[in-house]
């Protein structure tokens, strides 16, 4: 997976791949504005309901990983050790 990763992050820096399309709506007042939005399949990429975080977490906050002993876990914490 290691390889995979480095080679990937090559290609984006790169410029190879190109991140795609995302539609934020900010709040989950506008949750039904972004449904219709989808109803009208009108989006190409991604359609993203955005709130804040309740969690208190910042930049400086330490995360704590629950199980995550597969493949895809253990990318994830070397990510957040990183």
């Amino acid at each position: 997976y290691n390889s995979y990763l480095k080679r990937l992050l090559q290609r984006v820096a790169d410029g190879a791949l190109k991140p795609i399309n995302m539609h934020i709506f900010r709040g989950f007042e506008e949750g039904v504005a972004a449904m219709q939005f989808l109803q009208r399949a009108q989006n190409i990429g991604k359609v993203v309901i955005s709130e804040p975080s309740r969690m208190l977490c910042g930049p400086a906050a330490a995360p704590m990983l629950s199980g995550g002993t597969g493949a895809l876990g253990v990318v994830s914490a070397q990510y957040l050790v990183e």
